[in-house]
């Protein structure tokens, strides 16, 4: 009987093995399809869009389509290949074209084109050179004549036509152009259960890649993504839900122009129907998030955007990233209702940022903020002369940190800051200026260096719950090392015995392990270069100064502290800079969980094999 049924349970499994890669398919493009959007429509769950070397001009669209928990559909490029995906309007990218006409009835130096455009009517395009220099978008007629941000192009819905002026009155038709034909090169509404992986993807206008609405169980590995106003876009989370998003080991770039102002990208409004519109769109980010649980974004690279990341959800990890070269926010928690708790944000090294960490506001939490290496040193250009009450010219520096909330219901709160390495050229710390709007801020074990700044600008009110102990702080020059125990009052503080000591907003314990000292770094970067030699020495005060009181608490952590002795700043004592952690285990495929159930049930002598010596027996 035991034979028989052995048998029965062989063939079943056999039924089952060949169904299951009978049911597969390997589409492979161009062989077996000219196009990828059309390999795609093809697809069902399990199967995979394989796509061999070279540029393929078109943006895809993939609505309402999913594979399953169990057979994702994969989209990938060939093993050692380079495949590109482009979404510009291929007939520009070619040199001597001759498809721009001269208008200079519009301005010296102008062109235009009939320019396709198949997107929302909101969207905005984004163009850049060969290089992916990037141009700058102007949102109204009256802007793109008005040249204040220099060679830039504005698109005329109405007319369907493309304007463009580059520096010098260069012709347009002597160059390449690569100009956005679409909201997208990849647009996921309502889609789950796919792999992207090996592939390039560049020009699109709102985003390079769009998921959007309904989705879940969404994997992007090994991708590179160029020039548009969002890298990765997922902003409608409220719409729909959204789970499992992750993004490793991939590169976001946009060629952002040094020459730039803060304040061009910020304020400039038109009176458009009666209402004050902002129409400058170049507030892109690297990757946006909104919304989305139990996701993650690891081993990347960002650069060039005005923000890097913005995420926010319950459960998401953003970590081992390498964000530099941006004009606002490195990382970005900026949302009034949607932060939820479990954000962790560690391991991350970040240089050439205006801000480092921006949570303003931040509700809800706890938000987990540990072991990164931050370096605001990013010097901007952030009025032009006659902005505001600017009479001349304003750049500044900006601050690792920048917390507290626009409205007292939607604070900054129950954030916790340990074991980070915080360098700024201006302040370290800067928190508003109200009091509830940023509530129970708890800091441990951080180096807190500024140059020429107080380290602290505003810590709050007592009854704000911000608990600092066991870091430390250095100044580089003369002058305060804390502004603002009290947001009623501008006291400073020049020493931290001096804030240790006072009555302003004490609490028990405050700062008791906290101390004043230089780190004592190895080298510290040149302004706007990636740290190579950025970690404290063997005699730093800061070895073994830390508190205990993270691991105590059980909040997460990515170090080993196995002598309970922590090390302020963002890792314990090494001979080099931690750029990255090893890369954790990838999530299981399909054929690794089904080979450990056929081990668990077939695996009769304990080899943790399955071959034909468990066959013999098992028919026995």
């Amino acid at each position: 009987m035991k034979r028989f049924l052995g048998v029965i349970c062989l063939n079943l499994f056999f039924l089952l093995v060949f169904s299951s890669f009978c049911r597969a398919a390997v589409y492979t493009v161009p062989d077996d399809y000219q196009t990828i959007q059309a390999a795609i429509n093809a697809s069902q769950p399990g199967d995979i869009v394989r796509i061999r070397e070279g540029v393929y001009f078109e943006t895809i669209t993939i609505s309402g389509k999913s594979g399953t928990e169990t057979q994702p559909i994969t989209v990938e490029g060939f093993s050692g290949e380079t495949v590109i995906i482009d979404g510009a309007y291929q007939p520009l990218t070619l040199a001597n074209n001759d498809l721009w006409e001269i208008e200079t009835s519009v301005g010296s130096g102008v062109y235009s084109t009939h320019f396709p455009f198949s997107s929302e009517t909101e969207d905005w395009i984004y163009v850049s050179l060969a290089d992916e220099s990037l141009l700058w978008t102007y949102g109204t007629m009256k802007h793109f004549q008005q040249f204040f941000a220099g060679q830039g192009v504005f698109r005329d819905n109405e007319n369907e036509r493309l304007y463009i002026k580059l520096d010098n009155n260069t012709n347009p038709n002597t160059v390449s152009i690569n100009a956005s034909t679409a909201t997208a090169v990849l647009y996921l509404p309502n889609s789950s259960h796919w792999r992207f992986r090996n592939l390039e993807l560049k020009h699109g206008s709102r985003a390079v890649i769009f998921p959007r609405f309904t989705l879940e169980d969404l994997i992007f590995e090994n991708i590179t993504i160029k020039t548009a106003r969002y890298g990765f876009l997922i902003w409608e989370s409220y719409q729909g839900s959204v789970s499992q998003v992750i993004i490793r080991d991939s590169s976001f770039y946009l060629g952002w122009d040094d020459g730039w102002w803060w304040s061009d990208v910020k304020l400039k409004y038109d009176d458009i129907n009666g209402k004050s519109v902002h129409i400058t769109p170049m507030e892109g980010t690297g990757v946006r998030i909104s919304g989305a649980r139990n996701s993650e974004i690891y081993n990347c690279q960002i650069e060039g955007f005005f923000n890097g990341i913005s995420a926010n959800g319950e459960f998401t990890k953003i970590h081992n990233n390498t964000i530099h070269h941006l004009l606002d926010d490195a990382i970005e928690s900026d949302s009034y209702s949607r932060t939820g708790s479990g954000l962790e944000i560690y391991n991350n090294l970040i240089y050439d940022a205006y801000i480092g960490l921006s949570l303003s506001p931040a509700p809800h939490g706890p938000v987990y903020v540990y072991r990164n290496t931050i370096i605001a040193d990013h010097f901007n250009k952030m009025y032009k002369a006659g902005v505001k009450e600017y009479e001349e010219d304003y750049y500044e520096y900006g601050s690792v940190f920048k917390l507290g909330g626009e409205l007292p219901d939607t604070p900054t709160e129950n954030i916790k800051f340990y074991h980070n390495t915080c360098y700024a050229k201006g302040s370290v710390v800067k928190i508003s200026s109200f009091d509830d709007y940023a509530l129970n801020l708890e800091w441990y074990n951080n180096i807190f260096y500024s140059v020429g700044l107080h380290v602290i600008h505003n810590t709050g009110l007592a009854s704000d719950d911000h608990f600092f102990n066991g870091n430390l702080y250095f100044r580089e020059t003369e002058g305060a090392l804390i502004k603002r125990w009290n947001s009623y009052d501008t006291t400073y503080f020049y020493s931290l015995n001096d804030a240790r000591n006072s009555s302003l907003g004490q609490q028990a314990g405050w700062e008791i392990n906290g101390i004043e000292a230089n780190p004592l770094f190895v080298e510290i970067p040149a302004e706007g270069s990636q740290p190579t030699s950025f970690y404290i020495i063997s005699n730093s005060p800061a070895i073994n100064a830390g508190v205990n009181t993270p691991l105590e608490k059980g909040w997460p952590d990515s170090a080993n502290i196995s002598d309970n002795q922590p090390d302020m700043g963002a890792c314990e004592y090494i001979d080099q800079l931690p750029t990255s952690i090893p890369t954790p285990s990838l999530t299981p495929t399909f054929i690794q969980l089904f080979s450990s159930w056929l081990t668990a049930e077939f695996d009769q002598n304990g080899d943790d094999k399955v071959n034909s010596l468990d066959f013999g027996q098992l028919l026995l």
